[in-house]
């Protein structure tokens, strides 16, 4: 699936799924016109992500900063 495609999917802006690939969140695949194709499993990836923030900012929760920190991802894991 192209970028324009799953941005119209999970409505977010294809800007962000790029930043979101570029942070290791998601992956696509390049073709051979290097344009991005992801697999259909990063819908649920991006629908379950931003369904928190849905359900903090329906509850009253604070949300400022929440979304950037969703995007970030897991932090590095430490080398032993």
């Amino acid at each position: 699936m192209l970028i324009s495609e799953l941005a119209e999917k999970v409505g977010l802006h294809p800007e962000t799924i790029r930043r979101l690939e570029r942070r290791g969140i998601i992956t696509s695949q390049r073709d051979i016109n290097n344009w991005r194709h992801y697999p259909r499993e990063t819908i649920d990836i991006l629908r379950k992500r931003y369904a928190l923030i849905d359900i903090l900012a329906d509850q009253g929760g604070e949300v400022v900063g929440l979304r950037g920190e969703i995007e970030k991802g897991p932090p590095p894991r430490r080398k032993r």
